[in-house]
């Protein structure tokens, strides 16, 4: 393809030709609607307009907002707090309830659970073992002591009187 070679040197120098165009026509509808772009003096000529400084470019551009459709700021401010409205609120993790079935204190005290997540029925837990998330920390005579992440268990025996 003898075209290819000379097709991407005009290609740019076209692109930056538009760019430059576009920059001129910009500035000058910036400098006509609010004066000078750096509030200092008066509004440059067409002699000057070669020259522009980089942060009069970047306030014609924050002045017509090229981010947005319409060019205009925002008519609600920007709260990270409040979320979105109408999304469903975060995902937060239902806590387990556990309870004590029972104790059986010995050389090795063992402590029977119930509730913890991803076991169906009681499960058998010595200090140190771990079910998921959760630590077995302590077993005494009439509690056990089960840590999780973010939350430590105090689970007592209870006691029927009838």
């Amino acid at each position: 393809m003898p075209h290819a070679t000379w097709l991407k040197p005009v290609l740019i120098a076209a692109t930056i030709v538009a760019l430059g165009v576009a920059g001129n026509v910009a500035l000058s509808h910036a400098e006509a609607s609010e004066g000078p772009l750096l509030g200092i003096g008066p509004a440059p000529d067409a002699s000057t307009s070669a020259s522009v400084s980089p942060d009069s470019l970047a306030r014609a551009i924050a002045v017509h907002d090229p981010f947005r459709a319409a060019r205009a700021p925002a008519s609600v401010r920007f709260d990270p707090e409040a979320g979105a409205p109408g999304a469903p609120p975060p995902f937060v993790a239902p806590r387990p309830t556990f309870t004590l079935a029972g104790i059986m204190m010995g050389a090795e005290p063992t402590a029977l659970v119930d509730g913890l997540p991803g076991t169906e029925g009681t499960r058998v837990l010595r200090v140190g073992e771990r079910v998921g998330d959760y630590v077995m920390r302590a077993i005494e005579r009439d509690r056990v002591v089960i840590a999780g992440r973010d939350t430590t268990w105090t689970l007592r025996v209870r006691t029927r009187f009838q």
